[in-house]
């Protein structure tokens, strides 16, 4: 397949493959060839705002973020990934508003649910935090981080 194109679609597919096996800078370089010739496409905002994110560019990865919610679209990943900028910036009362909002949005998403633990652990709610790590090992049994979260919340 040739990428060498200016179609969005195909630096599209390449920036959501960088930024899937953790390779933010070509990611954000792909990604940012779609906004340029598609500003706004929806899914090069949402995972340019996750590759920012990763990056710890937090400020960059909230405007992708609410790009995405304010185009049109109550978007479970945008929300988690806007709340998971909100905690950075320990802005828990916002974070948590979006962390729930992408689980009232679609009940069975795992990165929602963590978040949220994530938040409550922030907050040094252990037994919330412990329910939310719980409910993400209900839907993903496998999942290494709500595991070894989940082992910090019961300690505590």
């Amino acid at each position: 397949m040739d990428f060498s194109g200016k179609k969005p679609r195909d630096h599209l597919t390449l920036g959501v493959m960088y930024q899937e096996i953790g390779s933010c800078d070509d990611a954000i370089v792909e990604l940012s060839k779609v906004l340029a010739l598609d500003p706004a496409n929806k899914a090069a905002h949402l995972y340019i705002g996750m590759a920012y994110r990763d990056k710890g560019f937090f400020e960059e990865a909230r405007i992708h973020f609410e790009k995405v919610l304010e185009t049109g679209g109550d978007v479970p990943a945008a929300c988690a990934g806007l709340a998971s900028v909100l905690l950075a910036r320990r802005r828990y009362d916002e974070a948590l508003e979006f962390a729930r909002k992408s689980t009232r949005l679609r009940s069975d998403y795992v990165p929602g649910h963590l978040i949220t633990g994530d938040i409550y652990q922030a907050l040094g709610e252990h037994e919330i935090a412990l329910l939310k790590y719980e409910k993400v090992l209900s839907l993903d049994p496998q999942h290494v981080h709500a595991h070894y979260r989940s082992s910090i919340s019961y300690r505590n």
